[in-house]
């Protein structure tokens, strides 16, 4: 993932050698991401994300395996509170939070985080669609795009 300052984001001829940077990178077989810094500052999703991060704890063995399954169950996804019950154990939810952080589950971070915040298999047990956050992963087979603000806006959609 590239995160470039507000500066490099803001000044054309920085905002190309970033995407220049990206397309490198793909060409030598990796998955790269360009992020405008304002996206990540989104609330309240970067709240959100600072909360999980605080208020994680290392899952127990077998976590990981038992959410899975009550997850699969459910359809594919699961309110919070349920996973928790479906844990049932001190500190599930903390330790729901550590399987989020480690990218096992996800949870919506656009929304205020409660007990009925849906809980789905993260991007470890299952790819997961960065078009939802309106970002777009570069690809090798394109050109790197011009220097222009409204080429980048192209390439990472908007938020």
């Amino acid at each position: 993932m590239i995160l470039p300052t507000d500066r490099t984001w803001n000044l054309p001829r920085l905002q190309g050698p970033t995407f220049d940077v990206g397309f490198e990178m793909s060409a030598a077989g990796h998955r790269i991401l360009v992020v405008p810094p304002t996206d990540v500052r989104l609330q309240p999703r970067l709240a959100n994300a600072q909360h999980v991060f605080h208020a994680k704890k290392a899952p127990a063995c077998g976590d990981l395996d038992v959410l899975i399954r009550w997850i699969e169950t459910q359809g594919g996804e699961a309110p919070l509170d349920a996973c928790v019950a479906a844990l049932d154990s001190p500190g599930a939810r903390e330790r729901i939070f550590g399987l989020v952080f480690g990218g096992h589950l996800s949870l919506d971070l656009a929304s205020a985080i409660t007990d009925l915040s849906i809980v789905r298999l993260g991007s470890r047990c299952r790819m997961s669609s960065w078009d939802k956050l309106g970002w777009r992963i570069l690809r090798t087979d394109r050109a790197p795009t011009s220097t222009s603000p409204d080429a980048a806006e192209l390439e990472i959609g908007s938020a």
